[in-house]
């Protein structure tokens, strides 16, 4: 089981709060030109007879899916594995791919690694982006639950995904550096997202940046270039500056969606939709003043938002489904880490995944959840 951070660290006295409830969305504006809607069809397990648990604990990277075959990369508890089955009601095995780094002490994988969500470049070649975590001894008095220093790397495949090479240097440089003290638990660079630009001549990652001063954890993003051939190139980083311009200084990026007051943005997953033709990110936003104030997720849970570049993410978000994106307690229900997969080749229908809680961290551990979605253009 993987990061418990800031969140847990408030030292809450916390009162329990009811079941999420789901919100159905039209993301139909003056500006856009379709609606985002959530089945009414209820959310449903995905792998629950795998005997997995603490799973997605980042982005799904989607390895392969086909009509009578799905593959899909994340992380559970500490490792990233892969989750196979004939469809996503029907996930009969899982498979370790990528453990932790245990034996090499600066590692910044050394205690936790989760390969999610992955681009493909032209050749078939798999670059999955990754969370790693080097534990910094410090201690959470939350069941002993170690904090934590993450940093942002890639796992990459030439066999479909059979086996993985782990680059052993992160790919987004850290302005403060492992020794910085965000005055929580946890700090770096975490939780990422990785797309193609819209013409596939750059890269963007997408991360929560939990280094705190002078910020809450809220997205960043940063680019890399992508060859003639098509091919990227991670040796290279370039930071978003806050005129939207990227430089290869070593800098902290500008951050692109911000919680309101006290609230987090967090948890970012990324894909650029065909038929809206824009970027669509799946996050989730915990609200703590409306914790403490009423118990009640009225802003929390998961939101979509939509960007014409992926830089400027200025439209306002929809709220997809409410609930908390982290578990305040060991009895409070939580939900986090959305992705959503698309079904077809339009991309207008799909899968909203994303990790849930109904009894609590420990009561229940957490499982990946799937509930169908549908873009629709207006008439």
């Amino acid at each position: 089981m993987k990061k418990i951070f800031n969140i847990l660290i408030y030292g809450l006295l916390i009162i329990g709060c009811s079941k999420e409830d789901v919100i159905h969305v039209d993301n139909q504006t003056e500006d856009n030109n379709y609606s985002f809607n959530i089945s009414d069809q209820p959310a449903f397990l995905v792998g629950e007879n795998t005997g997995a648990n603490y799973y997605n604990d980042i982005t799904v990277g989607v390895i392969a899916y086909t009509g009578n075959s799905i593959k899909l990369l994340t992380s559970s508890g500490t490792q990233t594995v892969m989750f196979m089955g004939s469809d996503l009601e029907h996930i009969t095995s899982v498979e370790t791919k990528i453990t932790p780094n245990l034996y090499e002490e600066n590692s910044y994988f050394r205690d936790y690694i989760g390969a999610g969500q992955l681009i493909k470049d032209k050749n078939g070649k798999i670059y999955s982006i990754v969370h790693g975590e080097w534990h910094n001894g410090k201690i959470i008095n939350y069941n002993n639950v170690p904090g934590f220093y993450a940093s942002i790397g890639l796992a990459t495949s030439v066999d479909g995904g059979e086996t993985f090479q782990m680059n052993h240097t992160p790919i987004i440089p850290d302005f403060y550096g492992w020794n910085h003290d965000s005055g929580q638990a946890d700090s770096g660079l975490a939780e990422p997202s990785i797309t193609f630009n819209k013409d596939s001549t750059a890269v963007f990652v997408y991360y929560g940046d939990h280094n705190r001063t002078g910020r809450n954890v809220n997205i960043n993003m940063v680019k890399f270039d992508v060859s003639k051939n098509g091919i990227p190139d991670f040796t290279k980083c370039y930071f978003l500056k806050n005129d939207n311009t990227f430089t290869t200084a070593l800098i902290r990026s500008k951050e692109v969606v911000v919680g309101p007051e006290i609230a987090d943005a967090l948890f970012p997953q990324v894909t650029f939709n065909k038929t809206t033709n824009t970027f669509l990110m799946v996050y989730c936003l915990n609200d703590y003043d409306e914790y403490f104030k009423t118990g009640q997720p009225t802003k929390s849970g998961i939101y979509l938002r939509e960007s014409e570049d992926g830089i400027n993410w200025s439209k306002p978000p929809q709220k997809i489904k409410s609930g908390w994106a982290v578990p305040f307690n060991t009895t409070t229900p939580y939900m986090w880490h959305p992705t959503l997969i698309y079904s077809n080749s339009s991309q207008t229908e799909g899968y909203l995944l994303f990790s849930q809680s109904l009894n609590g961290l420990v009561n229940d551990g957490h499982k990946m959840w799937a509930q169908k979605f549908q873009i629709k253009k207006a008439e």
